[in-house]
């Protein structure tokens, strides 16, 4: 970069570093309470990078709908890719069965 980058070109850095996350399904929360970015679970220090730039912008999170990254994981493992809907639904019946 040739020059400081202005307050301005800052934050509009962090919005759509923040804007590329949100598209790709948010983040989802681990069970030690860790975030990652939906489209790559193990990215555990993205998801902490992308909580700080929600709190310096004053911007909610965006959680992905499934609430656990073993859910998640299992949905990639099986199907070889993201596949939201069935790792919702396997969470979901998850959740009904230890009910």
């Amino acid at each position: 970069m040739s020059h400081e980058p202005t307050r301005e070109e800052i934050i509009k850095c962090l919005e759509e570093f923040l804007c590329t996350i949100n598209a790709n399904g948010g983040i989802i929360l681990d069970d030690d309470g860790l975030t990652a970015p939906a489209g790559d679970p193990e990215w555990i220090d993205l998801g902490e990078v992308y909580m700080q730039a929600c709190a310096l912008l004053n911007t909610e999170p965006v959680y992905h709908q499934l609430c656990s990254t073993a859910a998640w994981e299992s949905a990639l493992t099986e199907t070889g890719g993201p596949d939201f809907e069935t790792a919702y639904a396997r969470e979901l019946r998850e959740r009904e069965d230890h009910d």
